[in-house]
């Protein structure tokens, strides 16, 4: 190979390298829940550069039910100090319903104590909250978490007392793709028999006849 065209694969590998990865905004949640029980939704900020400090709304709903009643957000239990994937250890949490949703508001303090500190996030490191739902043991409707664009704020540090703070890179990219997830019901023991002796019957009755 050429030394020149060497040079150039060289610039460009090292360029690639040092390339700022964009910020990928996420829920994780099963993919099931059992009636009657709870389960845990993640919101996970990777690859963000320069954050000092965050707010995410989350919007819980579901197509039947009233939430508060058949189902709803469990009070968090304070992050521990001693987690590394937590971004931040100081948070927020301010809940409301409405007619069939609940809205999630979730607040760093981490402007408060430090105006000027930032932090890199990636896997591993890039836990912004844990949020619990809870259901009773008669619902069994779908119920759909997505992240609210008009509560999201993901913000840089204050350059100084008198500037206002300005979000992160790739934040307009984020607003544009916000993430949401579906969690279904397990369906009931009695409601599998059913489902089983119906597909027996079925099958039964196309059997031809001997």
């Amino acid at each position: 190979m050429p030394a020149r065209l060497l040079t150039w694969a060289v610039v460009c590998c090292l360029f690639a390298s040092f390339a700022q990865a964009s910020p990928v905004l996420s829920l994780n949640a099963p993919e099931n829940y059992v009636p009657g029980g709870s389960f845990d939704v993640a919101i996970r900020l990777t690859d963000a550069q320069d954050l000092n400090l965050f707010g995410v709304r989350l919007i819980i709903s579901s197509p039947t039910g009233v939430a508060g009643t058949d189902y709803g957000f469990v009070e968090p239990v304070p992050e521990p100090f001693t987690d590394p994937e937590y971004v931040f250890h100081g948070l927020s949490t301010y809940f409301s319903y409405g007619p069939g949703v609940i809205t999630v508001a979730i607040y760093s303090t981490a402007m408060l104590e430090a105006p000027t500190a930032s932090v890199d996030t990636y896997v591993g490191h890039d836990l912004l909250s844990r949020i619990g739902i809870w259901t009773t043991a008669g619902f069994s409707s779908p119920i759909t978490v997505a992240v609210d664009d008009q509560g999201l704020e993901l913000l840089r540090p204050l350059p100084d007392e008198f500037a206002a703070q300005t979000p992160i890179d790739g934040f307009s990219s984020l607003l544009s793709a916000l993430p949401s997830v579906q969690v279904s019901a397990i369906p009931e023991p009695a409601s599998l028999s059913m489902l089983l002796l119906a597909g027996v019957m079925g099958l039964r009755r196309r059997s031809p006849s001997h």
